[in-house]
């Protein structure tokens, strides 16, 4: 009989008081209700609090279509508590009003946006940067990898690409997409062996390379794969197996002698906490939006820390909405060499500087804001 290899993992400690609120903020700071609001083509997650402090974030796209269910199921736990709580909400939402029956992806989604808008509205009561208000921060520009998500030209032709970007930002780091993103072809995989050797004999040692699979493997696939990437001087694979299947990706993991990263797709802190536990990869990948927000991912970065696993998240984004991953690298002392970034003129030495800016660095202007669209109600 098969059993679920969670089932025995018991709940995270949930680190009460890890960001330390009430002692940095002296009274209380009651919210009102969140507002998932669209403006000029974009989606924002907008929090008050009763003072009329407000903070405000450039949302994930996929907050749009999850609206509805932030305010049906997740706005109610927030509005007219302490913002100083914001932890013990985020623990409790999951169980409010049943909410559990609703966990997963999406759930978590939502309650992140809530909780970086929360954080958001702390930070400017001070006149801070997120990172400079939770503290301490430990490196000012963040050193990205550039994030690649094409499949379908040739290597040749995607190597050529990259480097054109690489001269362009001076970044020494890049990821390559291989597999078919969930499935795999034999046609796939001759492309993507032609695409690490390109890269091998144009860059050698002078740029690190890492490949994402999204799951296109059987983990017999995944070995035999990995361990040409190996030979060709890859750095880490990612995702090799289906993300539901962490039994696959932990025995391609044991069967390699070079990293294997993933957990981008995941939103259970048990789940962590058995990738962590079992060594089901080397290098841990959490979302910052997808696996519920900052006080989660500082969580999981400790629970790798004491496992002596560096920290890399999910991030494929740019400018504003990736502003709360750059705080988050900025405050980890396990983050791997490279974060997450996809290629633009923010790129500077193959670095991004952390946003100064109050909060996560959106410049709100309530004239502007008032002719935003409330959606989910």
């Amino acid at each position: 009989m098969t059993t679920d290899p969670f089932a025995c993992v018991p709940p995270l400690d949930p680190t009460p008081d890890l960001l330390g609120l009430h002692k940095r903020v002296g009274e209380p700071v009651i919210l009102e209700r969140p507002e998932v609001l669209e403006l000029d083509g974009k989606t924002y997650l907008r929090i008050r609090d009763r003072e009329g402090g407000v903070g405000t974030i450039q949302a994930n796209p996929k907050l749009r279509a999850l609206a509805a269910l932030l305010q049906t199921t997740i706005a109610a736990t927030f509005a007219g508590r302490d913002a100083r709580d914001v932890e013990q909400l985020v623990d409790a939402v999951y169980t409010d009003r049943t909410n559990y029956k609703n966990a997963g992806l999406p759930f978590w989604l939502c309650v992140a946006h809530v909780e970086l808008a929360i954080l958001d509205l702390l930070a400017r009561r001070d006149n801070l940067p997120v990172n400079e208000f939770l503290g301490p921060v430990l490196r000012r520009e963040i050193p990205v990898y550039l994030s690649r998500f094409e499949r379908q030209n040739s290597g040749e032709e995607e190597v050529a690409a990259v480097d054109a970007l690489l001269e362009q930002t001076g970044a020494r780091a890049t990821k390559l997409k291989i597999g078919s993103r969930m499935g795999n072809t034999p046609e796939q995989t001759q492309r993507d062996r032609e695409m690490i050797l390109a890269a091998e004999h144009l860059w050698g040692d002078q740029v690190t390379v890492y490949v994402d699979a999204n799951g296109s493997y059987r983990v017999d696939e995944a070995v035999e794969m990995g361990r040409f990437l190996a030979d060709h001087g890859v750095a880490f694979l990612e995702e090799p197996c289906p993300w539901q299947q962490p039994e696959d990706t932990k025995a391609v993991a044991d069967a390699l002698d070079f990293p294997v990263a993933g957990g981008e797709q995941d939103s259970s802190l048990s789940r962590f906490r058995w990738l962590v536990r079992e060594r089901g990869v080397d290098v841990i990948q959490p979302d910052l939006y997808y696996a519920g927000g900052m006080t989660r991912c500082l969580r999981i970065a400790r629970m790798a820390a004491a496992a002596g696993l560096p920290v890399t998240p999910h991030s494929p984004k740019t400018g504003l909405e990736a502003s709360p991953n750059l705080h988050f690298a900025s405050l980890v002392p396990n983050g791997g060499p490279f974060q997450e970034y996809r290629a633009c003129n923010e790129i500077r030495n193959g670095c991004v500087r952390v946003p100064d800016a109050p909060g996560f660095g959106l410049e709100y202007d309530e004239l502007r804001f008032a002719k935003a669209a409330e959606i989910g109600l």
